[in-house]
């Protein structure tokens, strides 16, 4: 049985002056499945409030660890910011 889903895209635009390529994150979303099937719309959220504020909140010091976050879209994109 094929597994029916999508790519959900997360674009983090340019990550800093000296990056003036955009960034895009890609999480694969399942329509079937018991384990990282669906990518939440509060980790968009939160994905999104990081990549808007992460002069404030990522430093090269800050750690982020992610639990339970489905897919780990968060994860993924805290990664992608450093």
């Amino acid at each position: 049985m094929a597994t029916e889903g999508f790519v959900r895209h997360l674009d983090l635009g340019p990550l800093s002056p000296n990056h003036s390529e955009p960034v895009e994150v890609l999480v694969p979303q399942k329509d079937v499945g018991e384990e990282a099937v669906v990518v939440w719309d509060s980790a968009l959220v939160l994905s999104y409030f990081l990549v808007k504020h992460r002069q404030e909140f990522l430093s090269p010091k800050t750690r982020v660890l992610e639990l339970g976050a489905g897919t780990g879209a968060v994860g993924l994109v805290s990664a992608a910011l450093g």
